[in-house]
């Protein structure tokens, strides 16, 4: 009994031993992950929506006017949205499956027409009964309904339809808000332009500026792109095949492409079990540490 107990013992150390290593190894490896090289410092504070000009402190005199640049602005009210005209987006989707997917996609051509709506995307996919259709539709948002509605009445088996509708209102408001600061901040570096009198004080003023309206120009194209996502609506429509307008064959047998397949599945079954052994050669030494000593014990407790 007392020479179990002692074995027991010696296992449980082994185990707790190899548990250290395995925790120790991670942290190691958590460590030197985490040490990533630091990013040169911003001058432009994104989350404020302004320009810094504190980088021109050591080129600029101290006579001209920094505040209206580096004012923060105030906190906004919380009525700021209230009486706005919402921006929304409106995404539809429709799935059905059909017996012939081209006279369907007709159809739906023919039905976009009538709403003067533009097909913006069509993915013709497989064949035979795992043949799919899918159609991006581009509408004005005010005939975004009209054009659901007559979509669903397609004759065939519906499995999905949905609308989702999205409010990007503040988003909206908050680019525009933005867009102000930066504006502010560009006529005041202009103002400070005309106040240099040396090339290095220019330059300095230059390349602050140009930097402004980098941002400038990227909020404006935010701001364009969420007007053309308010403006019009997508609606994407799935014609899948069904069961009852499927041929009975609808692509022949190929044994040189079957044998193909099962050699690349046999080469990558090979490939798995050659990383198996080398994964287990490589932690060997690891495996021994318990291993040998609790074999060693077993043959021990059994003499």
């Amino acid at each position: 009994m007392e020479e179990k107990k002692g074995s027991k013992k010696v296992v449980v150390f082994l185990v707790v031993l190899l548990g250290l290593l395995l925790v120790l190894g991670i942290g190691l490896v958590v460590a030197f992950s985490a040490r990533t090289p630091r990013s040169d410092s911003v001058i432009y504070n994104e989350s404020l929506g302004y320009g810094s000009p504190l980088s021109l402190g050591s080129k600029l005199s101290r006579s001209y006017d920094y505040d209206a640049l580096s004012a923060a602005p105030s906190d906004m009210d919380q009525n700021y949205y209230e009486g706005e005209e919402r921006s929304l987006t409106k995404t539809g989707e429709i799935s059905v499956a059909v017996d012939d997917i081209d006279e369907s996609l007709g159809e739906v051509r023919k039905i976009g027409k009538k709403y003067d709506a533009m097909v913006m995307n069509l993915d013709d996919l497989g064949k035979g009964v795992n043949r799919r259709v899918d159609v991006t539709i581009k509408v004005e948002q005010s005939r975004f309904e009209l054009l659901y509605e007559n979509l669903k009445e397609l004759e065939g088996e519906f499995t999905t339809s949905s609308i989702a509708v999205s409010d990007v209102t503040e988003r909206v408001l908050d680019l525009e808000a933005r867009l102000k600061n930066y504006k502010s901040v560009e006529a005041q570096y202009l103002k400070i332009l005309e106040k240099a009198n040396t090339v290095e004080e220019t330059l300095a003023v230059y390349k602050e500026l140009n930097q402004v309206r980098l941002q400038i120009e990227m909020i404006e194209t935010q701001l364009k792109n969420l007007a053309t996502q308010t403006d019009y609506s997508y609606i994407r429509v799935r014609i899948s095949q069904s069961s009852t307008g499927a041929e009975i064959v609808d692509q022949g047998w190929k044994p040189l492409g079957v044998l193909k397949a099962s050699v690349r599945l046999l080469v990558s079954f090979m490939k798995l079990v050659g990383s198996l052994l080398i994964f287990l050669l490589v932690f060997s030494p690891v495996i021994a540490i318990v291993a040998v000593p609790v074999v060693i014990l077993k043959k021990r407790a059994k003499k």
